[in-house]
């Protein structure tokens, strides 16, 4: 089990409940977090740099979707 975190400075924070130092930090995003969701492979983010991330547990690896529209990245849970 892992316990993940989204930060105003645009990152994001895994723990384990069981050690209190962080397991990981990645700089996901430029700017703040709209929204997170994890699974038991992956976790999904999203900006307000207009930016959506998949993120595979534990492979580090990211796939972005850049947005094209002015408008504000939409929440995604």
């Amino acid at each position: 089990m892992l316990v993940v975190s989204a930060s105003e400075d645009g990152s994001i924070r895994i723990w384990r409940p069981t050690d209190p130092e962080q397991r990981c930090v990645y700089d996901a995003h430029a700017q703040p977090l709209n929204d997170i969701v994890v699974s038991n492979e992956s976790i999904l983010t999203s900006s307000l740099d207009k930016t959506v991330r998949s993120w595979q547990i534990p492979m580090n690896a990211f796939t972005n979707y850049d947005s094209t529209s002015s408008a504000m990245t939409p929440q995604i849970a």
